[in-house]
């Protein structure tokens, strides 16, 4: 069996058109695995895939999308219920421009046969191999349809006397193999889209492909309308309507070695949204990043005494992802130097020369307010 076959084999399994190239490559040693072996590696590469789909990637948030299968997450939206029929009013306002626009009518009439695709017909679209690496000349003279679930790039098949190396297409219908000039390159860009399950797919393609042309076009788009480029490209296939929310709200947190050096807040908000919308929705989303705990602010004195001592702090990573902290002087020089630090700035700041238990306390306090706020993820 080759490793085509196997794919094809895979893909059933898993009930998808394909797998992802950057699943693929993530499994490539259970690919070889189940190539040498029997039915029983071939069910642990399925539940391999099955298992990366299922984690997929989170950085599908942010606005540059990574490669690969990701979570179709939304961020919270900020609206009241007459905000949202606003924002909805709005969505299909800006959809309706950007359907008059020349370069999406022309690539609706030339490339989707006059009319837009239903969601399954726009993920073989973008599935297909040949729309993902060849140029839009080499479909024209031989009426190559852009829509066939069967258009495929099939293996290598030797040398022609003018085109060079050859791939075969397959067409059904109307049937028969077309010999295409191969270009050997790699497709080299991403285009994520909705799966038909609750991931985003990704599909390599080269710039030159009719699938680049449409990344082209979805990238004018986004420079003219609030959307990004994925939902861009997906609009002018479907003709669906990219929502654009009041505003959004986003969180984030970062850990390393056992510590959390915090979370973000992000708002992404239209210029008419409320204040009271934006500010209701901050304070739910801060509470529940919080674990439902009050926002005490840290004293300036609290902050000043975790940054003096952030500097006299020795830290060492263990090799596993394991922090391990010391002071190299005592507690009580600590104490001596951080009284000579504010003797004069901050006067009332000072400790007891002896007051080693109290300095330590108003550290490790500081400490986890500052960087180990308990975040909830």
């Amino acid at each position: 069996m080759t490793e085509r076959e196997l794919r094809s084999r895979v893909s059933a399994k898993l009930k998808l058109l394909d797998v992802s190239d950057d699943l693929w490559d993530e499994v490539q040693d259970e690919v070889s695995a189940a190539l040498d072996g029997g039915k029983e590696e071939e069910a642990d590469l399925v539940r391999w895939i099955r298992r990366l789909r299922r984690i997929g990637r989170q950085e599908i948030l942010r606005h540059t999308l990574p490669p690969g299968r990701a979570l179709l997450s939304k961020p919270e939206k900020i609206e009241s219920a007459a905000e949202g029929v606003r924002a909805d009013a709005l969505s299909r306002w800006h959809a309706k421009i950007a359907s008059t626009r020349r370069d999406v009518r022309w690539f609706r009439a030339n490339i989707l046969a006059g009319h837009t695709l239903t969601p399954a017909d726009a993920r073989r679209f973008l599935a297909s191999p040949a729309n993902r690496i060849y140029p839009l000349n080499m479909f024209k003279p031989e009426e190559l349809p852009f829509l066939e679930v069967n258009c495929q790039v099939t293996e290598q098949v030797g040398d022609h006397p003018t085109l060079g190396p050859c791939n075969s297409i397959s067409i059904n219908p109307p049937g028969g193999m077309l010999r295409c000039g191969l270009d050997t390159r790699s497709p080299t860009e991403v285009l994520h889209y909705p799966g038909s399950d609750a991931y985003l797919d990704a599909v390599r393609f080269r710039p030159q492909s009719v699938v680049g042309m449409l990344m082209k076009l979805a990238r004018s788009l986004a420079k003219s309308f609030p959307w990004p480029d994925h939902e861009a490209a997906w609009f002018v296939l479907t003709g669906e309507i990219p929502y654009v929310p009041v505003g959004t709200i986003r969180t984030s947190q970062g850990v390393y070695g056992g510590w959390s050096p915090g979370g973000s807040i992000t708002l992404t908000l239209q210029p008419w949204a409320s204040a009271d919308s934006v500010l209701r929705a901050y304070r739910t989303v801060q509470k529940e990043m919080l674990g439902g705990r009050d926002n005490r602010p840290v004293s300036e004195k609290q902050a000043a005494l975790f940054g003096f001592l952030v500097e006299q702090l020795i830290v060492h990573d263990d090799g596993g992802g394991t922090l391990l902290m010391h002071f190299q002087k005592s507690w009580q020089a600590l104490v001596r130097e951080w009284n000579n630090h504010c003797r004069e700035s901050h006067p009332e700041w000072s400790y007891s020369d002896t007051d080693r238990r109290n300095f330590q306390r108003d550290y490790v306090r500081a400490r986890d307010a500052i960087v180990r706020p308990r975040i909830v993820s």
